[in-house]
Protein backbone atom coordinates (compact mmCIF):
# COMPACT_ATOMS: atom_id res chain seq x y z
CA UNK A 1 0.00 0.00 0.00
CA UNK A 2 1.37 3.44 -0.95
CA UNK A 3 1.94 6.11 1.70
CA UNK A 4 -0.98 8.27 0.51
CA UNK A 5 -3.32 5.30 0.74
CA UNK A 6 -2.08 4.56 4.26
CA UNK A 7 -2.67 8.20 5.23
CA UNK A 8 -6.25 8.01 3.95
CA UNK A 9 -6.79 4.74 5.80
CA UNK A 10 -5.32 6.29 8.96
CA UNK A 11 -7.69 9.27 8.67
CA UNK A 12 -10.68 6.95 8.27
CA UNK A 13 -9.60 4.87 11.27
CA UNK A 14 -8.95 8.02 13.30
CA UNK A 15 -12.47 9.28 12.61
CA UNK A 16 -13.83 6.00 14.02
CA UNK A 17 -11.60 6.31 17.09
CA UNK A 18 -12.69 9.91 17.73
CA UNK A 19 -16.35 8.99 17.32
CA UNK A 20 -15.90 6.17 19.83
CA UNK A 21 -14.11 8.40 22.35
CA UNK A 22 -16.59 11.28 22.06
CA UNK A 23 -19.95 9.65 21.40
CA UNK A 24 -19.61 6.21 22.98
CA UNK A 25 -17.32 6.95 25.94
CA UNK A 26 -18.23 10.61 26.54
CA UNK A 27 -14.74 12.13 26.49
CA UNK A 28 -13.57 15.40 25.03
CA UNK A 29 -10.53 14.96 22.81
CA UNK A 30 -7.58 17.25 22.19
CA UNK A 31 -5.46 16.46 19.14
CA UNK A 32 -1.71 16.86 19.17
CA UNK A 33 1.19 16.19 16.85
CA UNK A 34 -0.14 14.51 13.76
CA UNK A 35 2.86 15.78 11.77
CA UNK A 36 6.38 15.81 13.20
CA UNK A 37 9.28 17.34 11.30
CA UNK A 38 12.48 15.40 10.71
CA UNK A 39 14.29 17.88 12.94
CA UNK A 40 11.83 17.46 15.82
CA UNK A 41 11.97 13.66 15.49
CA UNK A 42 15.76 13.84 15.79
CA UNK A 43 15.49 16.06 18.90
CA UNK A 44 13.03 13.65 20.53
CA UNK A 45 15.28 10.70 19.66
CA UNK A 46 18.30 12.40 21.29
CA UNK A 47 16.20 13.10 24.39
CA UNK A 48 14.94 9.50 24.54
CA UNK A 49 11.34 10.60 23.86
CA UNK A 50 10.92 9.02 20.44
CA UNK A 51 12.61 7.61 17.36
CA UNK A 52 14.17 9.37 14.38
CA UNK A 53 11.99 7.55 11.85
CA UNK A 54 8.75 8.19 13.77
CA UNK A 55 5.51 7.46 11.92
CA UNK A 56 4.45 10.98 12.98
CA UNK A 57 6.81 12.14 10.19
CA UNK A 58 4.48 10.45 7.68
CA UNK A 59 1.18 11.60 9.25
CA UNK A 60 0.43 8.04 10.34
CA UNK A 61 0.31 8.74 14.08
CA UNK A 62 -1.38 11.17 16.42
CA UNK A 63 -1.32 11.91 20.12
CA UNK A 64 -4.75 12.28 21.73
CA UNK A 65 -5.45 13.80 25.12
CA UNK A 66 -8.80 13.00 26.71
CA UNK A 67 -10.85 15.34 28.87
CA UNK A 68 -13.79 14.83 31.18
CA UNK A 69 -15.72 17.96 32.14
CA UNK A 70 -12.86 20.00 30.66
CA UNK A 71 -10.20 18.33 32.83
CA UNK A 72 -7.35 16.47 31.17
CA UNK A 73 -7.27 12.78 32.02
CA UNK A 74 -3.75 11.66 32.94
CA UNK A 75 -4.66 8.20 34.24
CA UNK A 76 -4.07 5.44 31.69
CA UNK A 77 -7.45 3.72 32.16
CA UNK A 78 -9.51 5.68 29.60
CA UNK A 79 -6.64 5.46 27.14
CA UNK A 80 -6.56 1.67 27.50
CA UNK A 81 -10.24 1.57 26.44
CA UNK A 82 -9.35 3.51 23.32
CA UNK A 83 -6.22 1.43 22.73
CA UNK A 84 -8.22 -1.79 22.71
CA UNK A 85 -10.73 -0.26 20.29
CA UNK A 86 -7.93 1.12 18.07
CA UNK A 87 -6.07 -2.17 17.85
CA UNK A 88 -9.36 -3.89 17.04
CA UNK A 89 -9.56 -1.83 13.84
CA UNK A 90 -6.46 -3.53 12.40
CA UNK A 91 -6.75 -5.04 8.96
CA UNK A 92 -4.64 -7.77 7.35
CA UNK A 93 -2.61 -5.10 5.54
CA UNK A 94 -2.26 -2.56 8.33
CA UNK A 95 -1.54 -3.02 11.99
CA UNK A 96 -2.98 -0.42 14.34
CA UNK A 97 -0.63 0.34 17.23
CA UNK A 98 -1.33 1.90 20.60
CA UNK A 99 1.52 3.45 22.55
CA UNK A 100 0.32 2.01 25.85
CA UNK A 101 1.71 -1.32 24.67
CA UNK A 102 5.15 0.09 23.80
CA UNK A 103 8.29 -0.63 25.83
CA UNK A 104 8.46 3.12 26.54
CA UNK A 105 4.78 3.48 27.42
CA UNK A 106 3.01 6.33 25.61
CA UNK A 107 -0.75 6.02 26.27
CA UNK A 108 -1.54 9.12 24.18
CA UNK A 109 -0.13 7.65 20.93
CA UNK A 110 -2.24 5.99 18.20
CA UNK A 111 -0.66 4.95 14.91
CA UNK A 112 -0.47 2.43 12.12
CA UNK A 113 2.70 0.51 11.35
CA UNK A 114 4.79 1.79 8.44
CA UNK A 115 8.05 0.24 7.25
CA UNK A 116 8.34 -1.71 10.49
CA UNK A 117 7.88 1.37 12.71
CA UNK A 118 4.95 1.94 15.05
Amino acid sequence: MKLGQKQEYFAKSLSRLLDHAINDLGYGVRLRELMRSKEQAEIYAREGKGVKNSVHRHCLAIDLYLTKDGELQWDGTPYRQLGVFWEGLSSPELEHCWGGDFKRRDVYHYSIKHNGVM
